[in-house]
């Protein structure tokens, strides 16, 4: 006796559950392609014939090349590379050791420790961009060239900026909310 094979059943929730699932992919990743092709299509094209048309000349790299010469984003990743590389590390290192203290060592104030760290995890970034920037004004700028001077460490502080190494199209100083 052979069996018969049967072919799986069809289920219509399981139909319209892949149907509603592949239309909120479809409406969730539609963003990123219109920026896309919105980034690949000149601007003037678009000024022109509007967003809805297919652009005369076609799809180029142009604003690419114009981002990145115009837009200095040499000096932007150097200066990721100089602030963020090294933060990331220094964190991953003070992290990694603390948490090896805190688990492995049995001492006085270990729970007391890794609770305050827990809790400081646990806090928004909204809660404390105040409080680190007044530490970030209060802290001495230590370059050779002076380049922003914050004259005082209140959130509505002004501030005056001289000569530069930084490109003359950049805000020095955004001390104002």
């Amino acid at each position: 006796m052979s069996a018969a094979v049967r072919a799986p059943r069809i289920r219509p929730a399981r139909v319209a559950l892949h149907a509603f699932l592949l239309a909120m992919a479809a409406l969730w990743i539609f963003p990123l392609f219109w920026a896309i092709y919105s980034s690949l299509r000149p601007i003037s094209d678009t000024i022109q014939h509007g967003y809805l048309s297919w652009p005369t000349g076609g799809l180029s790299l142009v604003n690419y090349q114009t981002l990145w010469t115009q837009g200095e984003l040499p000096y932007f990743y150097l200066n990721t590379l100089v602030i963020a590389v090294p933060a990331v590390i220094l964190t991953l290192l003070l992290s990694s050791m603390v948490a090896f203290a805190c688990t492995q060592f049995s001492w006085r104030f270990n729970l007391a420790t890794l609770m305050i760290f827990t809790a400081g995890n646990l806090l928004p970034p909204q809660v404390i961009i105040v409080p680190l920037f007044r530490i970030y004004l209060s802290t001495p700028h230590f370059r050779s060239s002076p380049t922003t001077h914050c004259s005082t460490t209140s959130i509505s502080g002004s501030c005056s900026s001289t000569s530069s190494s930084r490109p003359a199209s950049l805000p020095l100083c955004s001390a104002t909310t």
